[in-house]
């Protein structure tokens, strides 16, 4: 996200909490979205957080973001957002029962459900199956995901909302941008805690 000709402003990590709501974890003004960029983003936020190994990390294939994942998050889960991948898939093949079968591929909790819906993949465009498989399954098939992974999403519509949502402030300048998020996440936790506090006086359980 451009704020000037000097600076993009990085994507930031967005987490689930306790209660599966969004919880943005890091903020930071970069130069360029890169391999150096990122590296030192995770090796600050794993300095912060702690080791990596438990942790699952979906990202769209952003530039530079994949080596930093070998590199700086080695241990940790990595898996592709299927909406950006099938965005990329559907460039070369499209139609309405390929984009179904790649999604009841993806969401699939079994072997046996995934490898059905791949053979109907196969059996309407070889092209595209191939194209699927030369994308290790585990990066974006649940059926597929490491059993240590306790996280089973396959999207990362929680980014994509941060992301609209600080759209305000992109034109600021560093600093006010940096505020104005300060001053989000505070109205935001205030109204988280209020809601909880609430929720356990009405004995909600």
């Amino acid at each position: 996200m451009p704020l000037s000709s000097s600076f993009d402003f990085s994507i930031p990590p967005v987490g689930i909490d306790g209660n599966t709501k969004m919880s943005p974890l890091a903020i930071a003004i970069v130069e360029a979205e890169n391999r150096d960029s990122w590296s030192w983003f995770m090796e600050e936020l794993m300095n912060i957080v702690g080791p990596p190994r438990g942790l699952t990390f979906m990202s769209d294939r952003q530039k530079g973001l994949l080596q930093t994942f070998e590199d700086v998050l080695e241990g940790a889960d990595h898996r592709f957002c299927v909406r950006h991948m099938y965005e990329n898939f559907k460039k070369k093949f499209k139609g309405l029962q390929l984009k179904i079968e790649l999604w009841n591929a993806a969401k699939a909790y079994d072997e046996v459900e995934f490898n059905k819906h791949m053979q109907k993949i196969k059996d309407i465009n070889g092209d595209a199956y191939d194209w699927l498989v030369k994308v290790p399954f585990y990066l974006w098939a649940r059926a597929h995901f490491p059993t240590t992974s306790k996280c089973d999403l396959v999207i990362n519509n929680m980014c994509e909302s941060w992301n609209s949502v600080i759209l305000k402030a992109r034109e600021k300048p560093v600093i006010t941008i940096l505020e104005w998020i300060q001053k989000h996440l505070l109205r935001r936790f205030k109204k988280k805690k209020i809601f909880y506090v609430i929720i356990q006086w009405i004995g909600v359980p």
